[in-house]
């Protein structure tokens, strides 16, 4: 390998047995990349109990997130009835609510690269509770784009949050799988949200979705205070780590050695020592903090973190990741906007409940755009490895891409196409399964590609592709 290796390009699989880096549990020729400290609170050190546990609550948070901000959409008609806010005001302030979603980044994301993921999750979906009750009391258009306006700011870290916890708690050949995961939860809650909301809607009114959300958000925020793990660990180098680490075949702890001393480790407030330095595992009680979780040695400039986004946008791999997402995040958006007017109007004339029904669709392609972005995305980037005496390039991601290169336009034409010419129902639900799936490939690829690519800088990458 060369003295500075191309970005994203790794020693992924030990083609020939010989290296004495630490390897994976399961895959015994997957070479672990990044490669784990000695410090037993090092995400990468957690028992695999530990790991799920943090992951099965980064979900939640994401799910439910994603679910009370999007409550209202099977609703517009009825709110346009009451308030007289036109379809197009409503469709506009959501707009304006992902625009500052890109911009609030540049605050929330060096929050939580300075200070922690906990706080800013906790905070942000605190603050969220009280903004999604105010929406339903709303009566004009101005209250409405402020409403908006502000959720977007406080709670861009919807946006990415979670792309950070993943990069600090997985390795390289694990993280399509967890992306695809957390992509399926951002939308998933996204498209689940209306269908009971239609049903709220035609019993008890159109504000009684948001009230019924808040309720849900605040026994959310209590769990995940609870639930929701610190993720952020400094890691030193991680380049010039691995490459050293390879060329002078240095032997660390494996991760079954790692696994067992965490687990025989019963004293939370023990010290530990390997090869001369000492650790101190955290006590459940001090992981509860929303402080003090930084590594004396992690550089504090929080401005600098606003700045280099900006700087970023020079690489084009980054802004072709960025111009991804932001066209699949587009045509969410036309969904969100159009599902309530196509199926509320002629020839369909759906109810609040049975417009909710119809985001079902969304779910399936949803499930399965994740599942093939995700998990067996992973599984061919490894095969390509392979076939690359060993060598990953973030490149291998990218052959993906052809299944929703085929099938989003496929599905556009037939949810759209198919809405003009009135065709059953059931055409514009298949195109819209065909259209979901292809949004959360292209954000799913998008972001792993990229966070492959630059994976020293992922948190501040993800801010640049987010504000594109």
């Amino acid at each position: 390998m060369a003295d500075i290796p191309v970005p994203g390009t790794v020693q992924l699989v030990d083609v020939t047995g010989t290296s004495t880096l630490q390897h994976g549990k399961s895959e015994h020729d997957i070479i672990l990349v990044p490669q784990p400290t000695n410090d037993p609170n090092d995400p990468l050190n957690w028992s695999p109990m530990r790991k799920l546990n943090s992951s099965v609550w980064q979900q939640i948070w994401t799910f439910f997130a994603a679910m009370v901000i999007n409550g209202l959409t099977p609703a517009y008609l009825l709110i346009q009835e009451e308030t007289g806010i036109p379809i197009g005001d409503l469709n506009t302030g959501n707009g304006l609510m992902y625009l500052f979603f890109g911009f609030g980044t540049l605050l929330t994301q060096p929050f939580a690269l300075n200070f922690g993921r906990r706080p800013a999750a906790v905070i942000s979906f605190f603050i969220t509770c009280f903004l999604v009750l105010w929406a339903s009391f709303m009566n004009t258009v101005a209250e409405w784009y402020a409403n908006r306006i502000l959720i977007g700011i406080f709670f861009s870290t919807i946006e990415s949050l979670i792309e950070l916890c993943v990069t600090d708690t997985k390795f390289t050949h694990e993280r399509g799988f967890h992306m695809g995961f957390y992509t399926w939860s951002l939308f998933g809650g996204a498209f689940l949200a209306p269908i009971p909301a239609g049903f709220l809607a035609d019993a008890f009114g159109w504000r009684w979705i948001n009230r019924m959300y808040f309720i849900v958000a605040i026994v959310v925020t209590v769990g995940i205070f609870f639930g929701f793990e610190e993720t952020m660990f400094y890691r030193h180098d991680t380049v010039n780590e691995f490459r050293d680490a390879q060329a002078h075949g240095i032997t660390t702890t494996s991760p079954e050695e790692s696994t067992k001393k965490e687990a025989d480790n019963t004293t939370p407030s023990q010290s530990e020592t390997n090869m001369g330095e000492t650790y101190v595992k955290r006590s459940y009680v001090e992981r509860l903090k929303l402080w003090g979780h930084r590594d004396p040695q992690q550089p504090n400039n929080f401005f600098k973190f606003m700045f280099i986004p900006i700087y970023l946008l020079r690489y084009p791999s980054i802004v072709f990741s960025g111009l991804l997402v932001g066209s699949v995040l587009a045509w969410y958006n036309v969904l969100l906007g159009t599902m309530t007017s196509v199926f509320g109007g002629a020839p369909y004339h759906f109810s609040a409940n049975m417009i909710g029904l119809t985001y079902l669709a969304c779910v399936i392609g949803t499930s399965l755009g994740c599942f093939i972005a995700g998990w067996l995305n992973d599984n061919l980037a490894t095969w390509a490895a392979r076939r690359n005496n060993g060598v990953k390039e973030p490149e291998a991601r990218l052959w993906a891409a052809l299944v929703p290169l085929i099938l989003h336009p496929a599905g556009c034409i037939l949810y759209g196409v198919g809405a003009a010419n009135e065709i059953h129902w059931i055409g514009l639900c298949v195109g819209i399964v065909l259209v979901t799936l292809s949004i959360v490939m292209g954000a799913t690829l998008a972001l792993s590609y990229t966070i492959n690519c630059y994976k020293e800088l992922a948190g501040e990458v993800i801010i640049t592709v987010i504000l594109i």
